[in-house]
């Protein structure tokens, strides 16, 4: 499924567009497209990159939801996450402005008793933080629920537990008068 290529519908004037590689997401306004292969696009075509990494992984992979667009669609945050040469998992925040491409800021996540990989990812309504998980999976034949962490949106503060055992479904964007 890999090659099969993305198409977005129109229920409202019944067109049909064709993408030349599988989506992940478009921004909720709309104007850029994040595709699987981490190359982020302006509809229009006229600005593409490719998101940024690091020494350590040299590839974007996505997972369950561990990228988001901001609530004013001007910055995407995304889990950068690879097993470096030691065999040991290492993640890390990456937030870039939309527009340029630009890296704004990354931190990499150390220190956290987890039994998985981090592999959600949301802003809160309000852009100022950013909310962690990672999936609760049965483990040792129980649901073990994990702590919900968060983030400040600019990077200026460390994780820190919000919820101690839940699970993070995702964020409510507040409707706009």
């Amino acid at each position: 499924t890999e090659n099969v290529p993305s198409i977005l519908y129109s229920v409202i004037d019944e067109t049909a567009v064709t993408f030349t590689e599988p989506l992940q997401t478009i921004s909720p306004n709309g104007q850029y497209i994040l595709y699987k292969s981490g190359v982020v696009e302006k509809v229009d075509g006229s600005i593409q990159y490719l998101l940024p990494t690091n020494e350590v992984c040299s590839r974007v992979i996505f997972k369950l939801h561990n990228w988001d667009w901001s609530p004013d669609n001007e910055r995407l945050a995304y889990l950068l996450s690879c097993t470096d040469s030691d065999a040991q998992e290492r993640s890390w925040v990456i937030v870039i402005n939309v527009t340029a491409g630009e890296l704004l800021w990354q931190q990499e996540i150390v220190a956290l008793d987890n039994t998985f990989p981090l592999e959600f990812l949301y802003w809160s309504p309000d852009g100022k933080y950013l909310l962690l998980d990672e999936p609760d999976e049965l483990y040792e034949g129980q649901r073990q629920l994990s702590p919900v962490w968060r983030i400040m949106a600019d990077g200026s503060t460390s994780l820190e537990v919000v919820v101690e055992h839940g699970f993070l479904l995702g964020t409510v964007r507040q409707w706009m008068p």
